[in-house]
C-alpha cells in the first residue's frame, strides 16, 4: 500500500472527512486530496506527515517512511553511530529489532536497580 492509499484508508476507516482532516493538519483540502491520489509532484514535508499521524492516530515514522522520506533524527542517530553496519550485522545474525530493544530494555533496568 502507498502513502496516497495509506492516508484515504485510514481517514476513511475513521469517519473522517477530508476537508476535516485537512484543516486539522493546517493544509488545504486539494493538497490532502493530491497526496491521497498520488497526483502530487513532492512528497509531504516530514511535519504534515507528523500532523496527519497524529490526526489519524497513526506512527508517524510509518508515514514518513511510506513518503519515501527518512525521519530528520533517525539521520542525525545513523550520522553520528554506525547504524548500516550494525543494522548489516543484525540481518546476518538473524536479530530482531525486539530482541535488541529487549536487550536495551533489560539493560536500562538493571542500571536503574544499581543506582
Amino acid at each position: 500500500m502507498d502513502l496516497g492509499e495509506y492516508l484515504r484508508s485510514s481517514r476513511l476507516s475513521r469517519g473522517l472527512g477530508l476537508r476535516q482532516v485537512a484543516r486539522a493538519a493546517g493544509i488545504s483540502p486539494a493538497h490532502l486530496s493530491r497526496m491521497e491520489s498520488q497526483s502530487s509532484v513532492a512528497a509531504p514535508s516530514e511535519d504534515v506527515l507528523r500532523r496527519l499521524a497524529g490526526i489519524l492516530e497513526e506512527d508517524p515514522d510509518y508515514l514518513v517512511c511510506l513518503a519515501g522520506r527518512v525521519p530528520v533524527d533517525v539521520v542525525d542517530i545513523a550520522t553520528r553511530y554506525p547504524m548500516p553496519s550494525v543494522m548489516r550485522r543484525m540481518k546476518e545474525q538473524d536479530i530482531s529489532p525486539e530482541l535488541v530493544l529487549a536487550w536495551i530494555n533489560a539493560r536500562a533496568h538493571r542500571a536503574r536497580r544499581i543506582s
